[in-house]
């Protein structure tokens, strides 16, 4: 297993979703790369950003825990 973090006993991503209809969808920046997160106050400070620009409801950080790797 990959260790990202020493010690870090339960890894987590942090993602930007913003809604679009009735479902959420990750944030993509201008490059169309998905916005994750290891950080939860990086992922904080890129939807507040994105909260300038759009509705505030629309935006929110979602996090994705993970007790396996999976190797494609």
């Amino acid at each position: 297993m990959t260790t990202w973090i020493k010690d870090n006993e339960s890894p987590s991503l942090w993602a930007v979703m913003r809604r679009d209809g009735l479902t959420w969808q990750i944030e993509h920046n201008a490059r169309g790369h998905a916005m994750v997160y290891l950080s939860l106050a990086t992922a904080m400070r890129q939807a507040d950003r994105l909260r300038k620009t759009a509705e505030r409801d629309t935006i929110r950080v979602t996090k994705y825990d993970y007790s396996a790797e999976i190797i494609y």
